[in-house]
């Protein structure tokens, strides 16, 4: 597998303990990495100390490699320590290392837009060859190539990439750090199944007058190609290995419009005319939590990543502008009428090709000294699993449908929506669980004098109960590192979490989705 440096050169050391008590700490307290024990890199530059080339060529993406989203048995992406999204493992069983073009986050700080990722091949808006649309470049801001555009860390399931000021705008008065994570919590089965990832922003300004802040996600559709990953452009067309169905992309909203967001999906399988059964039948979405009025979050469900001039036209450019889609009068205005008028998911969506694209932005205003919090989601539904010989599985994930969906209509294959509000609603309190859970390692290896193995407000240094000739448990920040860090193999390993389909199929797991919804009066909600 592909590994960094230190603790991801160790084999798996699977060891799982719920640590702590107390409230769920707010975002703003827990998105700091916790120095001295995080995984740490540079977004960008040589990683010091690595072979330059991978030594076993099946699967060894070489050391530039990151800590993985996604939920155990149900396919992960990898992003790097660089900020571009790398790895492929969507298809449970195969592998891909294939940087995306256009999966990635820009942010755009006092009109200076940036794509938050130092993968120099991120600076230039190209086309396809073949693809059907202009071939022409643009060019676009990027992060430093150098690794001086902000730094990475990892304690695993959680990630953190701290951007330098400077790095976004000129003057430096914005300040940018992020967080990633899956719901990977002991115990916690449903949760840890889920293919889900959690992507939280924090902007603060440090200036002394207001500043003009928006972030944008953008995601290619990975279900063109039976590889369930970036379409691979560079042989013939004829070589894409497409897959061999139709594509739809829509808006959503869901709880009542606090969650908007767009769908990538296979038409058959999300309208219920064929029940799942390949790796790539399903859906992807991506959304954004739009709880705060004061934020201003538009959606762009399609647009052609085969065409640079649809790129720079329809995503791009807007988003340079004005921080958000559909307010730029350059669009083909007739082009967007049509679109408009089938854009949402009960509409019908908008038909897509193989080499497709969606985009959600989040625009707000900063005052000095003020701190804003910005959440967005990355889900997928793609029910089954297949291999060239055996039998087709059902992921663990799929025996809970019952407790994702918000209608009991909607089929399997179509709650990709539904998987990222419920994990935008519950995003501070997986957080939270994480955090607790790594609190004791992490404090065992801090400085001496510390009380280091007892959560606050559990047993102290001076507890009765407690041998007071027995040293305090103390770890090595690079054991305590490696004990998480590892674990990332446990969802990126080409793991498979579920059941053989039988004759009942999906149905197969209702009963127990049934009992599951029961039980919590409509399931999570």
């Amino acid at each position: 597998a592909g590994r960094m440096r230190g603790a991801w050169r160790l084999p798996a050391l699977l060891v799982l303990l719920v640590v702590g008590a107390g409230g769920y700490p707010t975002p703003e307290d827990d998105l700091g990495p916790p120095l001295g024990v995080a995984w740490t890199h540079a977004m960008g530059g040589p990683a010091a100390g690595e072979r330059t080339r991978p030594r076993v060529p099946c699967v060894d993406d070489g050391p530039v490699a990151g800590a993985p989203i996604g939920g155990m048995g149900a396919g992960t992406m990898g992003r790097t320590y660089r900020g571009d999204f790398a790895r492929w493992h969507m298809r449970v069983g195969g592998h891909t290392h294939r940087p995306a073009a256009h999966t990635l986050f820009a942010a755009r700080v006092d009109g200076t837009a940036t794509v938050l990722s130092a993968l120099p091949s991120h600076a230039v808006i190209e086309g396809v060859p073949g693809g059907g649309g202009s071939d022409r470049t643009h060019s676009r801001r990027v992060l430093p190539p150098d690794g001086t555009g902000g730094t990475y860390h990892a304690l695993y399931p959680r990630s953190w990439y701290e951007y330098d000021p400077s790095a976004l705008a000129p003057g430096g008065r914005v300040r940018l750090s992020q967080t990633q994570f899956s719901p990977v919590i002991p115990g916690e089965y449903r949760d840890a199944s889920m293919p889900v990832g959690v992507f939280r922003f924090l902007a603060s300004n440090e200036g002394t007058s207001p500043a003009e802040v928006a972030l944008a996600f953008s995601f290619e559709n990975v279900l063109a190609t039976t590889d369930v990953a970036p379409v691979d452009v560079g042989p013939p067309k004829a070589s894409w290995r497409l897959a061999p169905h139709a594509l739809t992309h829509s808006a959503f909203e869901r709880a009542d419009g606090r969650v908007v967001g767009a769908h990538m999906h296979t038409d058959d399988v999300v309208y219920g005319t064929r029940a799942p059964s390949e790796p790539w039948h399903g859906g992807v979405a991506v959304a954004a939590d739009s709880a705060d009025t004061r934020l201003n979050v538009t959606v762009l469900p399609l647009y052609d990543v085969g065409d640079a001039d649809s790129i720079e036209s329809r995503f791009w450019r807007p988003f340079s502008a004005a921080g958000g889609f559909g307010g730029d009068e350059s669009f083909d205005a007739a082009a967007d009428e049509r679109q408009n008028e089938r854009q949402n998911e009960r509409d019908g969506g908008i038909a897509a090709g193989p080499l497709s694209a969606c985009a959600v932005s989040v625009a707000f205003t900063l005052a000095p000294g003020e701190r804003r919090n910005v959440t967005f989601a990355a889900a997928w539904d793609l029910p089954a699993s297949s291999f060239p010989r055996g039998v087709t599985w059902a992921k663990r994930y799929t025996r809970y449908h019952g407790s994702f969906i918000h209608r009991r209509d909607v089929p399997r294959g179509a709650a990709a929506p539904d998987i990222a509000t419920e994990a935008l609603l519950r995003a501070d309190e997986w957080e939270g669980d994480i955090a607790r859970w790594q609190r004791g390692f992490v404090q065992s290896a801090a400085k001496k004098g510390a009380n280091l193995d007892d959560p606050p407000g559990a047993r102290g240094r001076n507890h009765p109960g407690r041998v007071r000739d027995r040293p305090t448990l103390r770890r090595p920040a690079w054991l305590v590192s490696a004990l998480f860090n590892e674990l990332y193999y446990l969802v990126d390993g080409g793991t498979l979490w579920g059941r053989p389909l039988t004759v009942a199929g999906f149905a197969g797991d209702v009963e127990e989705s049934e009992a599951l919804t029961a039980a919590r009066k409509g399931g999570w909600r």
